[in-house]
């Protein structure tokens, strides 16, 4: 894998987001003293920094339909104390939530023209399945199928059906929930925790077997033009890299202190860290890290020497 380095002329970077949109994880990183942001790769990337009490966040941004379809709006506004967004980008995040995710249960003359004309496309009904057991039933245009697995940190998954809109599809998803008992979401918590205690892929498979059975079934059952029942399976394409066998929960909070790690790998928002020790030396063992534990700080880059961390023995045994 190429490495990827952060160089920066000022003194501090923000991370906002992590991006799958090329197949390739990407992290969107604004500089301190620029309006705008970019993405940089993800895979490689550098992380020499420090967070303390007197570190400030600022704003995500939100993200907006318009004629190009969803595009990312910045915001270089403070948040207030404990929120991740400022006011402002939290009502647009409502209404973006509203308009896309509760559609189908909107009068559609009530929608937005450009979330109808998004809503408008075939979307495919799916099951994700993650490293800790969990199952959730999602819905995603035909177009980023793929790229909505990666990013939401799948290790297994099928598409159980393709829908005539996205409209129709999440009708069906509300379906799959109430009759199946399949959640539509997971916390990125659990996603995190399960790439350390895995249950097995073969275990996995066999609960997205069964469910994915009775979802098709159900579709089947509906005897609805709009939907076709179907089913392809989708594997995440890093399962056979050794270091997914075992990795070890990064054992202190990237939010406080001094840090020097690079990325190696990444599921989803969990990526896989070597780092350099206080001695000057790059530990062996890969370490496990939420990457949104860092979005929105203002990151103090430079020459830090990484703080000392204890590791529990049960972790290795």
């Amino acid at each position: 894998m190429g490495m990827t380095t952060i160089v920066s002329l000022v003194s501090s970077r923000i991370l906002i987001e992590l991006s799958w949109s090329q197949h390739e994880p990407r992290v969107r990183v604004r500089d301190e003293l620029a309006r705008t942001s970019a993405h940089v790769p993800l895979i490689g990337l550098e992380l020499n920094y420090r967070l303390d009490a007197s570190s400030s966040r600022l704003c995500l941004g939100h993200r907006a339909f318009g004629g190009d379809g969803a595009v990312y709006i910045d915001c270089t506004r403070k948040p207030k104390p404990g929120a991740k967004k400022c006011v402002r980008c939290s009502v647009h995040d409502v209404a973006f939530a509203a308009n896309i995710h509760q559609a189908h249960k909107k009068d559609r003359r009530d929608i937005d023209p450009f979330f109808a004309l998004h809503l408008a496309k075939p979307n495919l009904l799916y099951l994700a399945g993650f490293r800790d057991g969990s199952i959730k039933v999602g819905t995603t245009t035909e177009q980023r199928c793929v790229e909505r697995l990666r990013e939401q940190g799948a290790w297994l998954a099928r598409f159980i059906g393709r829908a005539s809109d996205g409209f129709v599809v999440r009708e069906m998803e509300d379906l799959v929930t109430e009759f199946v008992g399949v959640a539509q979401s997971v916390s990125a918590r659990r996603k995190l925790t399960g790439l350390e205690r895995p249950c097995s892929t073969e275990a996995l498979f066999e609960r997205i077997d069964d469910r994915a059975g009775k979802a098709v079934s159900l579709i089947e059952g509906l005897d609805d033009d709009r939907l076709t029942a179907m089913s392809e399976d989708w594997t995440f394409p890093g399962q056979a890299r050794p270091w997914w066998k075992a990795p070890v929960l990064y054992p202190v909070s990237l939010e406080v202190g001094s840090h020097d790690l690079q990325v190696i790998d990444a599921c989803g928002r969990s990526v896989l860290l070597t780092r350099r020790s206080s001695a000057g030396t790059i530990d062996p063992d890969m370490f496990l890290a939420d990457i949104g534990q860092l979005f929105g700080w203002e990151l103090e880059l430079g020459q830090f020497t990484a703080d000392a961390i204890a590791m529990q023995p049960s972790l290795f045994g």
